[in-house]
């Protein structure tokens, strides 16, 4: 089944997207909301919607489509209805005015707005009314990423960046706490829960009180799970946990018969399963970059998926329904379609595949690496310049004659005030730096070797090489000779591995792999990657600290990028952009080369 179409229309990553009968819609962090009429993916000639300050993070409908929300950055959710002519606004909910609003759902009666915050509040809206009925702190130290009422409309489930779901009691609009479950390992960027869905059929009347739902959630710890809801014992059950993805999935949905589940996730695919009995039935592989959302249209012939590259894609299930050859993972490079259909067997034998590669690699012409704080201070410009890339700081190193001994006793007020580093990330690189060297002088109270304390003190020269140096060990510990050695033995062992020659060319592809750095992940001010990246009154992301600094310098502080007064101090938190900052990061480490060693 090829890919139908690409919509290419968004000019940063692309968040969300929705469809209606008539419509489909896709919001981005271009700080715009794109409206298609679904017979030709053609862009209606009101679109984009440009009406929003900041990005916007979600979009949904209501149930018969007639109502779209949308969910931004600047803590608001507008709500439109559209025709093929225009887009008129109905109203907008002020959740915030310093939190993001990360999602927002209908309830299934459409009389009624859920919407999640950053700073873990819940806020339940009359729509025909245009007013907050309640707001309570849901989850008061996680940011709301999902939420979802059950087809009845009596319960509601939230999912957070800590990784639980809570449910809901929405009787009499009451929203009084019922249970509370650990879903999903909140993962290494804390963002637990990504996505909350109900299945729309499998459940009796919504008037039997003996009902059960079927419920989908999905996170960061790379799994979809999927849970029983007991209406009347107001349980939620495990049923089944789908792991299939590499990285973190990122959205989940069921088509409107029910019969399938799709799933997004930052590994770049989509999967498509059978959620009853619980196997993958489709590997979608086409964005080049995170997949963050996906959606089945009404009559579920369109599946559509998000990505961080920019586009949203459409794929024609229809043609899925055709009997399709079953291909083994390893002839993906080689398939037009990027659409795999794939049974049990062949999953299996690709994992098993891909866990027994190895890379070989030998131990000869090591040389003893000369500890830092015996370096010379032009050796201490040369791993400024070379291992940090921060060769601009060299020369005040040189003039205050900054030797390997001096570099221990090194803190941010000297780096600052003395040495003249002003950006606290360039002060915090080098500190870091000092102490990963120190540690690697470190030797173990035992002879039993941590691998992971081994990795976190190797110079950072040698980190990117942990993961071969790791699998080589492993790989030769059972054949190795035993031999009886101190305790620390194993460690200047350790350290005396070299590189061979090809050294200075993984060396050079990491600093490739460095400027391949998406310009957005870095600070404005420092161009170093942000860690706490905030939105600023212009619209662009700073690192937190960086803009505070330059927002402190003057009463009527000018934007860094457009030079124009800034119309308000107030700064927000970037969340998603945080998130995908993370997993970037997670995902290049993992690219790293495997060298051989001599």
């Amino acid at each position: 089944m090829p890919q139908f179409c690409k919509l290419e229309g968004h000019t940063r990553e692309v968040n969300c997207c929705a469809f209606s009968n008539e419509f489909l819609v896709t919001c981005s962090g271009d700080k715009s909301v794109r409206v298609y009429e679904l017979e030709s993916f053609k862009e209606l000639s009101y679109s984009p919607i440009k009406s929003f300050q900041y990005g916007v993070n979600h979009v949904t409908f209501n149930k018969d489509g007639s109502v779209l929300a949308a969910a931004g950055t600047d803590g608001k959710a507008h709500l439109f209805k559209l025709s093929k002519k225009q887009a008129d606004v109905l109203v907008i909910f002020r959740h915030s005015d310093t939190n993001t609003m990360q999602v927002c759902t209908f309830s299934n009666s459409s009389q009624y707005l859920m919407t999640g915050s950053a700073d873990g509040s819940i806020a339940f809206w009359d729509i025909e009314k245009k007013k907050k009925l309640k707001e309570i702190s849901g989850h008061a130290e996680g940011l709301v990423h999902a939420a979802a009422f059950t087809p009845c409309d009596s319960f509601l489930l939230t999912g957070s960046t800590l990784g639980d779901v809570r449910v809901w009691n929405m009787w009499n609009n009451r929203m009084q706490p019922v249970l509370l479950t650990q879903a999903h390992e909140d993962g290494i960027s804390s963002c637990g829960v990504s996505c909350i869905t109900f299945s729309p059929t499998f459940h009796s009347s919504i008037d039997d009180p003996q009902r059960t739902y079927l419920v989908a959630s999905c996170g960061h710890d790379n799994k979809i799970k999927l849970w029983i809801f007991e209406v009347a014992g107001q349980a939620l059950r495990l049923f089944q946990t789908l792991s299939g993805h590499s990285g973190p999935v990122s959205g989940c949905a069921f088509s409107s018969s029910g019969k399938y589940l799709a799933s997004s996730s930052f590994d770049k695919t989509i999967i498509v399963w059978d959620p009853i009995v619980c196997e993958q039935v489709y590997v979608l592989d086409a964005h080049s970059a995170f997949c963050t959302y996906v959606a089945y249209s009404v009559d579920d012939i369109y599946l559509a998926s998000t990505s961080y590259d920019k586009t949203c894609i459409i794929w024609n299930m229809e043609a899925a329904e055709t009997p399709m050859p079953v291909l083994p993972y390893e002839t993906v490079e080689n398939q037009e379609t990027n659409l795999i259909q794939l049974g049990p067997s062949q999953s299996q034998t690709s994992q098993n595949h891909s866990s027994t590669q190895s890379h070989s690699s030998t131990g000869e012409n090591q040389q003893q690496r000369v500890p830092f704080q015996q370096w010379s201070s032009s050796e201490v410009a040369k791993w400024l310049t070379e291992e940090l890339n921060l060769g601009q700081y060299s020369s005040n190193f040189l003039d205050n004659e900054i030797d390997g001994t001096e570099l221990t006793s090194l803190t941010t007020e000297v780096l600052q005030k003395d040495l003249g580093i002003g950006p606290l990330g360039h002060r915090n690189k080098i500190l870091r730096a000092i102490k990963a060297m120190s540690s690697s002088t470190q030797q173990p109270n035992s002879s039993d070797i941590n691998l992971q304390s081994l990795v976190q003190a190797l110079p950072p020269s040698l980190q990117q090489l942990a993961p071969a140096v790791i699998q080589h060990y492993l790989k030769n510990e059972k054949s190795a000779p035993q031999v009886k050695t101190s305790p620390g033995s194993a460690v200047r062992q350790w350290q005396t591995v070299q590189p061979s020659a090809s050294y200075q060319n993984v060396r050079q592809e990491k600093l490739e792999a460095e400027k391949g750095i998406p310009d957005e992940f870095l600070c404005p001010i420092t161009r170093e990657i942000m860690h706490d990246p905030v939105i600023a009154s212009d619209g662009f992301s700073y690192e937190r600290t960086s803009i505070e600094a330059w927002i402190r310098k003057d009463p009527n502080p000018l934007s860094p990028m457009t030079n124009q007064t800034l119309k308000s101090k107030n700064l927000v938190s970037n969340q998603t952009l945080k998130m995908v900052i993370g997993q970037f990061m997670d995902a290049r480490q993992d690219r790293m080369v495997e060298p051989a060693f001599d």
